[in-house]
């Protein structure tokens, strides 16, 4: 295995007092460092999936009654997902293209992480719209992040990017079939989305943002409804999809079958959101920081996902069950208690708080 230089841009916090000024302030600055990305043979990779995307036009799950015109239609692609050191690896997709899923060249990457302009590494809080500015004269700092941030660019690199015989490739899940609604309640779209590289409580946190689909939030709901299709069930997912979808994705398996846990995928897409939820509530803010630790040192997959579950169960349950923003979270969780009982068995208190959130949010 080789390796290739990069020159990265990218942003840090700085905790200080400028010169001219008496007031200390936190900044975004410019950074730059150099990362590697590994670069291997075609032989040391093993195709696991072929992902085939039909030509169609999204405007149509988001605007049900607009006039549908040629310029709205995206090509149809075929992409190759392989495996290498016991990790799946997706193309990196070019967000810019027509296409359902353009693959992007190497060069583009390097172009990118030079120039700095488009956050690919997901190193700002996901919505952040900051100014990063240039590293200004001080006269006192408190806080200076740059070795750190230095670090995760470089970790975020090598763990994440991957060339093989001048194709660049992204870590990522397995694929499965989903039920997206784009934020709408009539209509939907049944796309491919990876589940996650890992089980980490935040993807973006050592990782990037997850290739597949790029609306992470939709996703992200979609899994915690259980609205989702393994690989191998291409007809389910067919027939869920709306009268106006064309024509569904196709997912080929054609390496060695992986065993997907439906319940772990869903816990934890709850698990992110009720994490995402109490960090809004001033009274609860202190339980999103315990939550980092949850099911860490777990034994098993299993392990982890009971630990989760037992952890939503008791925030859902005996904390915030009055306040109306998370009686959507507690509907999506009675219903995975329901869809996997071998998880975690609920005590009859917190089953009548959660069944009445669930009534109160049909109301």
């Amino acid at each position: 295995m080789n390796v290739r230089a990069v020159r990265v841009t990218y942003p840090y916090r700085l905790t200080c007092v400028p010169k001219g000024s008496r007031n200390e302030r936190t900044l975004l600055v410019k950074g730059e460092t150099t990362a590697a990305i590994s670069v291997v043979e075609k032989a040391d990779v093993i195709p696991a999936y072929r992902l085939h995307y039909p030509a169609d036009a999204p405007v149509r799950f988001t605007w049900p009654r607009a006039k549908i015109g040629k310029a709205w239609f995206q090509e149809r692609a075929d992409i190759e997902l392989v495996r290498h050191a016991d990790k799946l690896w997706w193309p990196w997709r070019d967000i810019h293209s027509a296409s359902r899923y353009a693959v992007s060249t190497i060069d583009r990457l390097v172009e990118t992480l030079a120039e700095g302009g488009e956050d690919i590494l997901a190193l700002l809080p996901a919505g952040m719209n900051a100014e990063i500015v240039q590293r200004p004269a001080v006269r006192s700092v408190s806080f200076d992040e740059i070795d750190i941030a230095a670090a995760r660019v470089q970790r975020k690199i090598f763990e994440n990017f991957l060339i093989v015989e001048e194709r660049l490739y992204v870590r990522g899940g397995e694929p499965v079939y989903l039920k997206n609604h784009r934020g709408r309640a009539r209509t939907w779209e049944i796309q491919i989305a990876s589940v996650g590289a890992d089980r980490a409580i935040d993807p973006r946190q050592l990782g990037i943002d997850p290739p597949g689909d790029q609306d992470e939030f939709r996703v992200q709901e979609s899994f915690a409804d259980g609205s989702f299709w393994m690989p191998h069930m291409h007809d389910a997912a067919k027939a869920a999809a709306h009268r106006m979808q064309a024509d569904v994705p196709t997912i080929e398996i054609i390496g060695e079958s992986v065993q997907l846990d439906r319940a772990a995928i869903t816990i934890d897409a709850i698990f992110r959101r009720t994490q995402e939820m109490v960090k809004l509530d001033r009274w609860l803010q202190h339980l999103a920081t315990s939550m980092l630790g949850c099911g860490e040192g777990s034994e098993s997959n299993a392990a982890l996902t009971f630990a989760r579950a037992s952890v939503v169960r008791d925030i859902l349950a005996k904390n915030i069950h009055w306040h109306f923003r998370y009686r959507n979270l507690a509907r999506q969780f009675a219903h995975f208690e329901h869809s996997h009982p071998e998880v975690i068995a609920l005590s009859t208190e917190d089953d009548d708080a959660l069944t009445s959130l669930v009534d109160d949010s049909r109301n």
